[in-house]
């Protein structure tokens, strides 16, 4: 288990490298926007992206909850005594066959978080990832923490038991990411034959499509075969649908921040305000 932790250390460190080389390349489109025309970067874009950057930013400073979540749950796991494939077993195995592996397992495990994130309950913290209106690059760092230690619990129940190598956690790592943002761009591309080999902007904005009836599809986040075989794949073409979550503030960090918390005691409120079934008045059926 220390393996595994080990190995989500080096993805998160991976990970953060990348987003400071972002945050040196957010920093120069906002300067550049002075001298370029206001129809390359707009006000909404520029905004969208400093949000984006400021949830970047605010993740990495808390930081500690994750390793924390992590070492709670990695506790958990020890105490169940699932079997483990042993480090030694991967050996001799080629780097690129091994990443493979790592990225298919990853990405069903993430496939199943992010159905469930869609759901009622979890909606509320992966709805910050869905308030982004001008979905673009920077938008794939538009997460909540919950949803961090969400899926850190997650990806510690059920791929501990490969035992995989910490260089490989790390180069799925930055795979993950790199193609987390590239397929939040905001251009047409939809890889042809490829498309259900691997994840494109096209296949990823119609998941960010504020439209209800596209609502849960193309879950996949690299492999989108996995929503052709569960029944979720949505590629009709060209996306021109409007980006965003209705309801959800969209590019206002602290509401954002705050959001999931306020929307949980609403419900809770609302749960608590409705009436049992039992108490609710039956309509008078006509006799017969």
């Amino acid at each position: 288990m220390e393996t595994f932790t080990s190995q989500l250390t080096a993805l998160w460190q991976a990970q953060n490298e990348i987003i400071v080389v972002s945050l040196f390349s957010g920093g120069f489109f906002y300067l550049s926007r002075h001298w370029l025309k206001r129809e390359i970067f707009g006000d909404k874009t520029m905004m969208s992206i400093i949000v984006s950057l400021a949830f970047a930013i605010a993740n990495i400073v808390l930081a500690p909850i994750a390793y924390f979540a992590t070492d709670n749950v990695t506790a958990f796991y020890s105490q169940l005594g699932i079997p483990s494939v042993s480090p030694d077993f991967w050996v001799g195995w080629p780097i690129s066959v091994l990443v493979l592996l790592s990225l298919f397992a990853y990405d069903f495990v993430e496939y199943w978080n992010h159905r469930f994130l869609h759901m009622k309950w979890l909606w509320p913290i992966h709805a910050i990832h869905h308030s982004d209106p001008d979905v673009n690059g920077f938008t794939t760092y538009r997460v909540h923490i919950l949803q961090i230690v969400f899926n850190i619990a997650s990806f510690v129940l059920f791929l501990s038991w490969l035992g995989m190598p910490n260089e490989v956690a790390a180069a799925s790592g930055i795979f993950v990411t790199l193609l987390n943002a590239y397929v939040h761009l905001d251009v047409d591309w939809g890889h042809g034959p490829l498309r259900l080999v691997i994840a494109s902007p096209r296949f990823h904005r119609w998941h960010h499509a504020d439209t209800p009836e596209l609502y849960g599809k193309n879950i996949a986040n690299m492999f989108p075969i996995f929503d052709v075989v569960f029944g979720t794949y949505h590629v009709p073409g060209v996306c021109r649908e409007p980006m965003g979550a209705m309801g959800v503030p969209e590019n206002n960090f602290f509401k954002l921040m705050v959001y999931p918390f306020a929307e949980w005691g609403r419900m809770i409120a609302y749960a608590l305000r409705a009436k049992p079934a039992d108490s609710i008045p039956q309509p008078v059926l006509p006799a017969e």
